[in-house]
Order: structure tokens, then C-alpha cells, then sequence
């Protein structure tokens, strides 16, 4: 291909991805369109992208047929959506009804998007959508237990296509109307230098102590997670920075590796941003944005005080130490230029508190992380670097937005097929017999629903299938929610598709050992595969509930993560033998359980182990100069 001609592509799509922003942050200061149409021009701009920036084998540059193809593609996608938008209306009112050209321009909408998405967020998400289109054309033909009346291709597109459910559904939307600006936030964060700074602030906080610069990781990882909104995009952001001083200081490259998947992983529901799914779930349940980050936040910390003691204990198993005060940088510059870029945060937070609108308050970010870049010139958002910012915001969103529409075709191909009902049967007969063995089996749906899906897709997914039932069994909607949400984005770093470790294994020099990183990200994270079973039947982890019983709740859970990174790493305070290690699981779970009386007998049990092992480090202390 001539130079130039790749040149001026490049050219043309840079301007489009912010062009594609500029609008839709037009259109969140100004008003939009009628959300159908709203959601047409959006879906439309986020194909063309897709279109124009991903080639159909990855890595591979495209031959002349695949130029074709895709130039193809993306005169269908500018079409398709002059369609829908110039003709918004009519298509509302003729949904039961469609004439000729609906059922043409849905079906060239339907498989734009299944292909976009599948080379933008991967193949799972777009396998489990095709099969679910063919579950509903073809129902009577399946195995009775799953079978029904099935529905022509007329109905199916109809469904999706002509309405505001399926493909232009409410996440469509919200990804729409407010999403894009946290998109927009996080990314001008970035070129203000969000991370460097972020980065420096962790290790002047943590670098001196035991395991500073992978504690470095699990804190800097944290704050960047619950912005990026994709677990992948942010270990590779600050993997770079963390991994390399990680394995300078002698961590196994696999644990390097798997400090940082485990870390990244958390940011996605860590408040106050929840990489942008808080939202999402806050639009489901139709609650305030503020009581959702509310009800996440001791979880969260509870994940992240989990992955920090899980690097303490393996630190001082390992014998290394923190690094000296003349590696690391000063803490009062670095909280100094820090502190700023935590502004922005500040505000949003401040103006949801306030009651304000969530479009309000992702303008207020937006805008404050201008205002507070000007006060640094390292930090300045010059021109260039916010039409960069811009850029990078219209790319980013692409994945999400595609990654939502093609939910929103598994959403309603579970719903008009009776997927759902059939599934939410099978969770309610199991809770009948044991409720346990109902949350057990909507872990594992969730885990297995949720591999190698964007952070959005995989609740949207999971919570369409596991929460229904669980809330018919009497469990707390806001608790559902969180612990379906949580295991569909654990599942990153639950082997064998654990996405965030495979990111983090190139960065830790394991282009072949991705299973290793998975393995050791799995046991950093083992917090997250257990707290949800408790916070579900205790209100209080999710502060709700009296101030006393809060503190208590949260106090014993704290130690009770403690143990289980104790278990994981097979070290407490000296090396733990696999019956101590099974012992401080028993008592992980006994602190967490919500009983005061079961709370101070696992206290008892994991205080005597404390001192037994303490007593024989002393003893062994005193042997050695004596035999020496």
C-alpha cells in the first residue's frame, strides 16, 4: 500500500475518533437527540471505527480483499446509521410491523456489530451472541429441555433492531450518554501523566517496606484500575512501570506478574469510577450512583488489603526487603504533584453527593482535570495533548460500546427465547435443596460467562442470567448484584482464560508462562472468590446496617483476609505447613462469618498460631549460634 495513502488513513481516522468524542461531549453539555436515534449515530461511529482501526486477523496487515471487505463495511456502517437516524421515528412505530428495508438495514447492523465486536473485545463475546441468534431462530429443533416455539429472522431482527431493548438497549445507552465522558476522564488523566505521577506516589509510600515495590503495584494498580475500565488496558499501562522494579528487587517473574493482573483486576470495583460498570449498575437497579460505590467499597478494600498482606506474607517468605531511600522518589514532591490530579475525583464524587445528575458530574470531571492540569507544566494539557486525549477517548470507547451492543442481542435473545426463566429454575431448584450449592452454581456461571469479556459486557451478561433467581431466593438486590459482578471480573484472572494475566506475562519476560501468572494472580486474589459468599448474607460488609455491627463486621473481615493471604502463600509469621495453612482458611472463613461468638474463637485459634510460630522462630533464633 502506498504511504501515503496510509498516511492519510491514518489521518482520517485520528479526526473521526475525535471527532467522535468532541461530538457526544457536545452533546452532553448541549442535550442530544431522541435516544433511539442517539444510540444509532453512536453505535454507527463506533463500527467505522472499529472498522477502520482493526484489521480482521490480528497482527496480520490487511491484504487487498480484506481492504475491500472492510471499506465495504464501513460504507454499510455510515449508511445503516443515516438510516436509522433520518428515519428514527418511523422505525419505533413500525416495529411490529417492519417493511423490507428495516429487516435489510437490521440485519446489516446485527452482523457489523458481531464482527466488530469480535475483533475488538475477542471472540467469546461474539460466539456467545451468534449461538444465542441461532438458539432463538432454531428453537424447536433443540433438545426438549431447552427447546421453544422459535421466532423467523423478520421477529429476531425486529427484536434487536427496532426498538430501544436488544441492540440499542439502555446499556447501549448509558454508555451513550455518560460512560464516554469517564472514557474522556480517565483518558485526559492520562496525558496529564495520571500514572507516572500515581506511580511515584506509591513508592514513596510503600517502596521501604517489606515488598515496597509490589505493594507499589497493588496501590497504583488500585487507583488507575477503577478509571481504565478494563482490567487488560490497565496492567499494560502500569505493568510497564511496576513489573520491571518488581523483578529487580528478585520477585519470581510468574509472581511479578501476578501482583500486577491481581491489582489491575481489582480496579474494576474499587469506587469511586468501578471502571465505569458502577453505572451500569446503578441504571439496572435504578438506584443512585452513590448508594452502589457505597455498597462496593468495603469489598473492594477488602480485595486490595487482601492482594497487599497476600505480597507482605510472600515478601517475607521470599526474604526480600524494601528498596533503599536513594531509589525512591521524595513522598512531599510526590504527594505535591499528586494530590491535583486526585482533584478531579474529588469533584465527581462531591457533585453526585450533591444530587446532581451523573452526566453532571463526568462533565465536572472532565472539565476539573483540565482546570488542575494548567497548575503544573509537566502536567499541562496543552493543545496537542488534549486533542491526543480526545483521540484516545474515541478509540477507547469503541470496545465498550461495541461490547454493550452485542449484550444487548445476548440480553434479549435470553429474554424472548426463555433462556432466562429455564436458567433462573434450575438456580431456584438447587436453592431450594441448598442455597449454598444455588450461589456455588452462579459463581461458576459467572466465572465462565464472564472469560475474555470487557468489564461492562461480562456483568451485563451475568446479571441477565444469575441474579433473577437469586434475588427469587430471598437474597438482597444491591448484594446479587455485587456478587454476580465481582466473579465476572475475577474470572480475569481465573485460569484458563485469566485475560489480565496473559496481558502481564509478556511484561514479566513469560511469553510462554501466562499459566503461571494465572495460577499465582489466582491465589493473590482469593479474597474475591470468597468475601462475596459472606457479604451476600451480611449487610453490614456492605455498610448497611447499625454503626457498631458495621465496625465489627468490617474489623473481623479484615483479619479474616488476612488469613486467607496467609493460606494462600503458606506463610504467616514463619512458613506455614499445609495443615497450619488449611487451619488459617478455616479461621479466614470464621472471622468472616457474620457470628461474634464463631468471630472470637477464630480470633483465639489464628492468635495461637501467631504465637506458636513466633515462639519457635525465637527458639530457633537461640539454636543456631549454640550449634553453630
Amino acid at each position: 500500500i502506498n504511504p501515503r495513502l496510509i498516511k492519510a488513513r491514518d489521518v482520517i481516522v485520528s479526526l473521526t475518533a475525535a471527532g467522535f468524542t468532541m461530538l457526544f461531549l457536545l452533546f452532553a453539555i448541549y442535550g442530544s437527540y431522541e435516544s433511539y436515534q442517539h444510540r444509532t449515530i453512536f453505535l454507527a461511529l463506533c463500527l467505522v471505527l472499529a472498522f477502520a482501526t482493526k484489521t480482521p486477523r490480528k497482527n496480520c496487515p490487511r491484504n487487498g480483499l480484506e481492504i475491500l471487505i472492510d471499506g465495504s463495511a464501513i460504507v454499510a456502517a455510515i449508511g445503516a446509521g443515516f438510516y436509522g437516524a433520518s428515519q428514527n421515528y418511523d422505525i419505533l412505530l413500525r416495529e411490529g410491523s417492519p417493511i423490507e428495508s428495516d429487516v435489510w438495514v437490521g440485519c446489516v447492523v446485527i452482523i457489523l456489530t458481531l464482527e466488530a465486536t469480535r475483533r475488538v473485545a475477542g471472540a467469546a463475546l461474539t460466539v456467545i451472541a451468534a449461538v444465542l441468534l441461532l438458539y432463538v431462530l432454531f428453537g424447536p429443533y433443540m433438545p426438549k429441555f431447552i427447546a421453544h416455539g422459535g421466532y423467523d429472522v423478520t421477529y429476531v431482527v425486529a427484536s434487536n433492531y427496532m426498538n430501544d431493548q436488544g441492540l440499542y438497549g439502555i446499556i447501549l445507552g448509558v454508555t451513550a450518554d455518560f460512560i464516554f465522558l469517564f472514557v474522556l476522564f480517565g483518558a485526559f488523566l492520562e496525558k496529564a501523566g495520571a500514572v507516572a505521577h500515581f506511580n511515584n506516589l506509591s513508592q514513596s509510600l510503600m517502596g521501604r517496606q517489606v515488598g515496597g515495590p509490589a505493594k507499589t503495584a497493588v496501590l497504583a494498580s488500585g487507583m488507575m484500575g477503577s478509571i481504565s475500565g478494563s482490567a487488560v488496558a490497565n496492567v499494560v499501562t502500569t505493568g510497564t512501570f511496576t513489573i520491571p522494579l518488581m523483578r529487580k528487587l528478585g520477585y519470581p517473574a510468574a509472581f511479578a506478574g501476578g501482583v500486577e493482573a491481581a491489582a489491575s483486576t481489582g480496579g474494576q470495583f474499587m469506587p469511586p469510577i468501578m471502571g465505569a460498570t458502577a453505572f451500569v449498575i446503578a441504571a439496572t437497579l435504578s438506584v443512585p450512583y452513590l448508594e452502589v460505590a457505597r455498597a462496593a467499597l468495603v469489598p473492594a478494600v477488602l480485595y486490595f488489603f487482601s492482594v497487599g498482606m497476600s505480597v507482605h506474607f510472600m515478601s517475607k517468605k521470599l526474604g526480600l526487603k524494601g528498596l533503599p531511600a536513594s531509589e525512591l522518589p521524595a513522598f512531599l514532591p510526590s504527594l505535591k504533584s499528586s494530590v491535583p490530579l486526585f482533584i478531579p475525583l474529588a469533584a465527581i464524587v462531591f457533585i453526585l453527593i450533591e444530587g446532581f445528575s451523573v452526566i453532571t458530574a463526568g462533565l465536572a470531571g472532565v472539565l476539573s482535570v483540565f482546570v488542575v492540569s494548567l497548575v503544573r507544566p509537566e502536567t499541562r494539557l496543552t493543545p496537542k495533548k488534549l486533542y491526543a486525549g480526545f483521540e484516545s477517548a474515541g478509540k477507547n470507547i469503541i470496545g465498550v460500546g461495541l461490547a454493550c451492543a452485542t449484550a444487548g442481542i445476548i440480553a434479549n435473545a435470553i429474554a424472548i427465547s426463555g433462556l432466562g426463566m429455564r436458567i433462573s429454575s434450575i438456580t431456584v431448584m438447587m436453592g431450594d435443596i441448598n442455597l449454598l450449592l444455588a450461589l456455588v452454581f452462579a459463581m461458576f456461571a459467572s466465572l465462565v460467562l464472564g472469560m475474555g469479556m470487557p468489564t461492562v459486557a461480562a456483568y451485563i451478561i451475568v446479571s441477565t442470567l444469575g441474579a433473577p433467581a437469586l434475588i427469587d431466593l430471598g437474597m438482597p438486590q444491591m448484594a446479587t448484584h455485587l456478587f454476580v459482578f465481582f466473579f465476572a471480573i475475577v474470572c480475569n484472572v481465573t485460569p484458563p482464560v485469566a485475560l489480565a494475566a496473559f496481558a502481564a506475562a509478556p511484561l514479566a519476560g513469560l511469553e510462554t508462562g501466562a499459566w503461571r501468572v494465572g495460577v499465582e494472580a489466582f491465589k493473590l486474589a482469593i479474597s474475591g472468590f470468597v468475601v462475596p459468599y459472606f457479604f451476600i448474607f451480611n449487610p453490614n460488609m456492605l455498610l448497611e446496617g447499625d454503626p457498631l455491627n458495621v465496625i465489627i463486621s468490617v474489623s473481623t473481615a479484615m483479619l479474616g483476609v488476612v488469613g486467607l493471604s496467609a493460606a494462600a502463600m503458606g506463610y504467616f509469621e514463619a512458613k506455614c505447613s499445609l495443615i497450619i495453612r488449611v487451619v488459617l482458611f478455616a479461621v479466614a472463613l470464621g472471622l468472616l462469618y457474620s457470628d461474634l461468638f464463631v468471630n472470637l474463637a477464630a480470633l483465639a485459634v489464628m492468635t495461637g498460631v501467631y504465637i506458636w510460630q513466633r515462639q519457635n522462630l525465637i527458639t530457633a533464633d537461640h539454636v543456631k549460634p549454640e550449634s553453630s
